[in-house]
């Protein structure tokens, strides 16, 4: 089963400030942290030279795979709310001063929430060492800008249609930005929507949803959720009246600036359904209560020219003796439906004409299911699509144990609880989108160790281990029987495989660096990151992959929860360019902590503009650009 699309943003800095910012705000308290440790945090939040008091700080701990500015873009709707932490927060006082008390040694993102309101500084890593108490951190406001405008049909307004945002550079691509984290926003009774506290740049916006239907009464929501008036109703429209991103109208905010009468007018749109139902492969009976899933198809490249031949920009593209991919269907959208009803009877309604795939998929509520189906192609052009039919094939299962290899320690018992294994099936043939069938399937941890995965696909099966809770889980070694199972296991249709064993543990030692930065001072803009490989010779192929930490403002990183063993530290970082700085190499011990300095000669980094190319251009060579 395709796997479901969705949107990631990795906020370094989120900013909203409470309506009662001009009332009267009692002192804040210093805050406690959890874990509980030695290091503190105290500062100002301020606006001009005016402290703001009610805001909230928090500190959300960095994780060993995250890189500062690797963040993508969600869709933003207006309205703003606090995230989770588990570092610690503070409320500022009335002179917008704060102090985090009790944290734990590690690298923290410093966010402020304050509606309406943008962080005026760059975005904020500390990296806190045990009883440190880092003072003075002093953050500036400004004001965001506002974009407000009406959603209309014709004359009529729309009411409670979302509205998303898309930060976009001058060519119209998608670009990555810090976007207040927004809860979903509608228009509302008159149609107005009002998006504020955004950052400067330009802008798509978008209302309507993309394909969707829930048949037979409701079902689970897909990546659009479900239930709104606006479902199916509605064809998505960006500003000011465009059915497509490419001829859409960007929408440009300066700092502070409030844009008024940003009018979307949406087009309706004519919708089908595709009528069906489920039965098993071998009998043939009907199957009720099976949940339903599926994408629509598209060939992006249907209408682009082919560099390959002549064929004029609005022709299909025409095989070459190289071959292309124009004819390769990719998944646009993705929705989960309702189940079959008790006669197997299904129905997918609200779907817009061209290329579908409908499958049976698995319940994520419960995630067990020992059935899967191959996907059937359906093409809509201009009525109902019935009488489809879905066949339900018994799955292969897997049964195995997790074994850790330090056993004895308190924190494995304890979390056996929070780890899922998490199985990814696909076949070799073709499935939906142009590509093998594929579906995935998790499973919980018995007290024992011991778990089941079913409903997989035949083909290759890859197998991870994931704790909800703890991080440094680290795989060590999968295996059957003896046999290396890393590059995956090979099931048949209906086969039930048992003895597997995935053999993990959890890294315990750390390595503290810091960069040391020669031949001059790092532009303000270039963030830097450090990512470590482990590369001795016990080291298992799973144990392998990278860890990543971001290096503070003080050039200081710190990478935890490693297996020990000898790294290989990378400097990374926009504007270093590739191979141009000398890797370390740390070898760490079980339980220890390693301290490194990772020397940068920015001398060496940068060279005069190279001139004479081939082309007649000047280019500047790879390096920081001064």
């Amino acid at each position: 089963m395709p796997r479901k699309k969705k949107h990631l943003c990795w906020l370094a800095v989120m900013l909203s400030l409470p309506a009662t910012l001009l009332a009267q705000t009692p002192p804040a308290t210093p805050a406690t942290a959890s874990p509980t440790g030695t290091a503190s945090l105290a500062g100002q939040i301020k606006m001009g030279e005016k402290g703001i008091a009610g805001a909230l700080v928090s500190l959300t701990n960095v994780a060993a795979n995250q890189v500062a500015g690797g963040q993508r873009n969600q869709p933003f709707a207006g309205g703003l709310a606090a995230q989770p932490t588990a570092g610690g927060a503070a409320t500022t006082d009335t002179e917008g001063r704060f102090q985090i008390n009790n944290l734990a040694a590690g690298t923290f993102r410093v966010l402020v929430t304050a509606p309406g309101y943008v962080l005026a500084n760059s975005e904020m890593t500390m990296q806190l060492a045990d009883g440190q108490a880092v003072q003075n951190l002093n953050l500036s406001l400004a004001k965001g800008g506002v974009i407000t405008g009406k959603v209309l049909h014709g004359t009529r307004p729309v009411i409670g249609e979302p509205v998303t945002l898309t930060p976009v550079d001058a060519t119209g691509q998608s670009v990555q930005m810090r976007l207040p984290n927004g809860i979903s926003f509608r228009t509302d009774d008159r149609g107005i929507y009002r998006l504020f506290g955004l950052p400067a740049g330009r802008y798509l916006l978008s209302v309507g949803r993309g394909e969707g239907g829930f048949g037979g009464g409701g079902g689970r929501g897909g990546p659009n959720g479900g239930g709104s008036n606006s479902g199916n109703a509605w064809q998505r429209t960006y500003y000011p009246d465009a059915l497509e991103a490419a001829t859409a109208s960007a929408v440009s905010v300066e700092p502070g600036q409030e844009l008024t009468g940003i009018d979307i007018r949406m087009a309706a749109r004519n919708t089908y359904a595709i009528v069906g139902r489920v039965v098993d492969a071998e009998t043939g009976n009907p199957l009720a209560g099976v949940l339903l899933g599926h994408s629509k198809m598209a060939n992006p490249r249907a209408n682009r020219p082919n560099p390959n031949n002549q064929n004029g920009p609005n022709q299909p593209n025409q095989p070459t003796q190289q071959g292309n991919r124009a004819n390769q269907q990719v998944v646009v959208e993705e929705l989960t439906d309702a189940p079959s009803n008790e006669a197997g009877e299904f129905r997918i309604a609200g779907l817009t004409a061209g290329s579908f795939t409908v499958y049976a998929t698995r319940d994520r509520a419960t995630g067990a299911s020992e059935f899967y189906s191959d996907p059937v192609p359906v093409e809509i052009s201009s009525s109902d699509v019935t009488g489809v039919e879905i066949k339900l094939l018994r799955g292969a299962s897997i049964t195995g144990v997790v074994a850790f290899e330090n056993a004895n320690e308190s924190k494995v018992q304890a979390n056996l609880p929070n780890l899922l294994v998490r199985a990814s099936s696909r076949s070799s043939g073709r499935g939906g989108g142009g590509g093998g069938l594929s579906n995935d399937a998790a499973a919980q941890l018995g007290p024992d160790g011991i778990f089941r995965l079913s409903g997989l696909v035949p083909g290759l099966v890859t197998l991870t281990l994931v704790d909800r809770a703890t991080p440094g889980l680290t795989i060590l070694r999968i295996e059957r029987d003896g046999a290396d199972l890393q590059a995956g296991l090979r099931v048949e249709a209906g086969e039930q495989v048992a003895g597997v064993r995935l053999i993990a543990t959890y890294g315990n030692s750390s390595i503290r660096g810091m960069v040391q930065v020669t031949g001059g001072v790092l532009p303000p803009q270039l963030r830097l990151s450090v990512s470590a490989r482990r590369v001795d010779a016990s080291a298992s192929v799973r144990d392998r992959g990278g860890r990543n930490a971001p290096v503070d403002a003080s050039g200081r990183f710190q990478l935890d929860q490693l297996v020990a063993g000898t790294y290989e530290l990378t400097l990374q970082g926009a504007g270093l360019g590739r191979n141009t700085i000398t890797p370390v190499t740390v070898t760490v011990s079980s339980s220890g902590v390693q301290s490194v300095i990772f020397p940068l000669d920015l001398k060496t980094l940068t060279a005069p503009p190279t001139r004479g190319n081939a082309n007649g251009s000047d280019r500047q060579p790879r390096g920081i650009r001064q």
